[in-house]
């Protein structure tokens, strides 16, 4: 009772310290964590000391809450009951088992397993049964399918231990797109600039109860790292939404999301490589009088065959860090030599003489005006028929 009274004192100077503080001391001295019939008995004690006059009775209250929650937390998530009463129980490796992932369980238990006889079973099944057999072996199901393993302990005495766990595996996928240009009618994934400035958005998906089973985000709770490191500010219930500002970043080698599903304290953790940096580029396109053609883009080289003696081509940035196009600047040039009439436009209109035949080159110069280290060019060689 002593220890309770200081830990009441504790309390005064932390008020969600006896939360913590009394369940790890109980848990330090291998006592099994208190009923709540105990809890209440140890609150009506307590009250006769004079400590419990600090608080008001929905403080009270809520401290008990607190410790039954915690007490109930640690007897269905980490089997405490066992574990503090040296009980028999399994642990398993890894912690957070993806689909088709093989599982190491052990037993922890006092009994002498060189003298006893392990009997294995997965999902009622017998797998093995001999002297020693500690550990046990076997690949996790799919996402959400729930396998169950026991094992029944005899001893050289004759004294009968049994022990059992449940082991659903889970997966965190991680999808990422950078805040770069892209025309509109572009779908597919958005590259992170070359430079370091820039937005990169990451999105977490996880899959806990089905390998295509879509649950509300606020059901778990999102831990974000970058490079190991706790991303400030980015964390919490529902946050599965990552925003890194590349500016922000010096070192950048992956990216981890630890996520823990509420209901059951189920967690999965999901990690990526960081992005690598990708190369601004400039397709070309020919456009006439129904609009430009964006089917396919014109290749390096290229046959022509004028029906009017009129080119229209235009120049179509992708994956520079201006994602508005605004200062961006072009430059064409014809046979290496620049076309001024055509600065800082992305369009290009070119003449050619009646019956004319041969090579010409067209390129095109994109540069991103507050980023000079972003900048692109593409080239076409045209045949004239």
């Amino acid at each position: 009772m002593n220890g309770i009274i200081k830990i009441m004192k504790i309390k005064l100077f932390n008020e969600f310290g006896l939360f913590f503080v009394f369940c790890f001391t109980i848990s330090l001295v291998g006592a099994p964590l208190p009923s709540n019939a105990y809890i209440d008995a140890i609150f009506e004690q307590l009250k006769h000391t004079g400590l419990t006059d600090h608080f008001d009775e929905g403080e009270l209250s809520s401290m008990m809450k607190q410790v039954e929650d915690f007490d109930r937390y640690m007897r269905e998530v980490y089997n405490l009951d066992a574990m503090l009463e040296k009980e028999t129980y399994l642990i398993f490796n890894p912690t957070n088992p993806s689909a088709g992932e093989t599982v190491q369980v052990a037993i922890k238990s006092d009994v002498d397993f060189n003298r006893s006889v392990m009997t294995w079973y997965l999902d009622g099944n017998l797998q093995e049964s001999d002297y020693g057999l500690r550990f046990f072996n076997f690949s996790a199901g799919e996402v959400g399918e729930t396998s169950t393993i026991k094992v029944d302990i005899l001893t050289d005495s004759g004294i009968r231990k049994n022990a059992s766990i449940q082991i659903a595996p889970a997966e965190v996928d991680i999808f990422w797109q950078a805040n770069t240009y892209a025309p509109a009618f572009y779908q597919g994934k958005k590259l992170t600039p070359s430079s370091d400035k820039g937005i990169v958005e990451f999105i977490a998906l996880p899959k806990f109860i089905g390998p295509d089973a879509v649950e509300n985000p606020d059901n778990y709770v999102f831990s974000w790292k970058v490079n190991n490191r706790d991303v400030r500010g980015a964390s919490g219930r529902g946050r599965n939404t990552l925003v890194v500002d590349l500016s922000d970043t010096l070192s950048r080698a992956s990216v981890l999301v630890e996520v823990t599903r509420i209901n059951t304290g189920q967690k999965a953790t999901g990690r990526i490589p960081f992005p690598r940096s990708g190369n601004p580029e400039i397709l070309i396109y020919t456009e006439d009088k129904y609009g430009i053609d964006y089917s396919r883009a014109i290749n390096h080289f290229a046959n022509y065959s004028p029906k009017d003696q009129n080119l229209w081509l235009v120049a179509t940035p992708f994956f520079f860090g201006d994602r508005e196009k605004r200062t961006l600047s072009a430059s064409w040039f014809m046979n290496k030599q620049i076309i001024p009439d055509f600065e800082n436009l992305d369009r290009a209109h070119f003449s050619i003489d009646r019956g004319f035949t041969g090579r010409s080159s067209v390129s095109v110069k994109m540069k991103n005006l507050e980023n000079t280290r972003e900048n692109a060019t593409a080239e076409v060689m045209f045949t004239i028929r």
